[in-house]
């Protein structure tokens, strides 16, 4: 899964001089916590700034200087040699900066983690277009600083909308009644009310681009009341590489 994670303010200003145009406590802890278990990918501007807490991390800076050496990252000449090394990391991928870095992750990215500044800063560096390729928040969430006022947004796009499949346990035991074309939320009361399963067990999955590997989701159904359509079968997800 690919990411990116920026914050704007309220003009999409993201630098200043190779730096942030803001030091606001609250936006600096949520990219820590945010992107701790993953492979941060950035420039090298933003490894300046992030190289204190980088020996805790698994950091990929791009730069095409031959000289330039990074204590505590390893080094790509594009973004797609430091894929290419983050794919062998098997964790999530984080884009961190700079601007023509987010610009060319923008097409392959999964999901865009936004923060918006409620506030103007002075700048010279900002935030590509991104719209046309995050169509769907997903969530939101605003607190107020001492700063200025913070939206935590995540976006993703149509590509990397989950894919529902409903396969049956057994091919030859089961059947569907009343299936519509399109497929249930996870987790949404209008999964119970889309979808019929007479008396079997499915396995449910979810697949897209934003999982390393697709996951599967058990439908735990007793054979004798699986046909009530009363009865709450909400998925209950026990997700494992499938």
């Amino acid at each position: 899964m690919i990411n990116i994670i920026v914050a704007c303010d309220q003009n999409r200003l993201i630098g200043k001089n190779g730096k942030l145009p803001w030091n606001i406590r609250e936006d600096w802890e949520y990219f820590l916590k945010t992107t701790q278990n993953g492979t941060l990918i950035m420039g090298r501007h933003c490894y300046n700034d992030f190289e204190e807490h980088a020996q805790d991390r698994s950091v990929i800076t791009l730069s095409r200087n031959q000289k330039i050496r990074f204590p505590y990252a390893q080094k790509a000449g594009s973004l797609k040699e430091s894929l290419s090394i983050a794919k062998e990391l098997n964790q999530v991928v984080w884009i961190c900066g700079g601007r023509e870095i987010y610009e060319e992750a923008l097409g392959i990215a999964d999901y865009l983690y936004l923060t918006e500044i409620k506030a103007e800063y002075s700048g010279n560096v900002y935030l590509p277009p991104w719209e046309k390729y995050f169509t769907r928040e997903i969530s939101r969430k605003s607190i107020q600083t001492d700063s200025a006022e913070l939206i935590f947004r995540v976006l993703n796009t149509c590509n990397s909308s989950p894919i529902f499949l409903f396969c049956p346990r057994n091919p030859e035991s089961i059947f569907f009644e009343n299936t519509k074309r399109r497929a249930p939320e996870f987790g949404s009361k209008s999964a119970q009310k889309i979808i019929d399963l007479v008396n079997y067990g499915a396995i449910w999955c979810q697949i897209g681009s934003q999982f390393l590997s697709p996951k599967t989701c058990e439908f735990s159904m007793e054979a004798a009341g699986a046909a009530d359509k009363n009865q709450d079968w909400t998925p209950r997800p026990n997700l494992q590489a499938a």
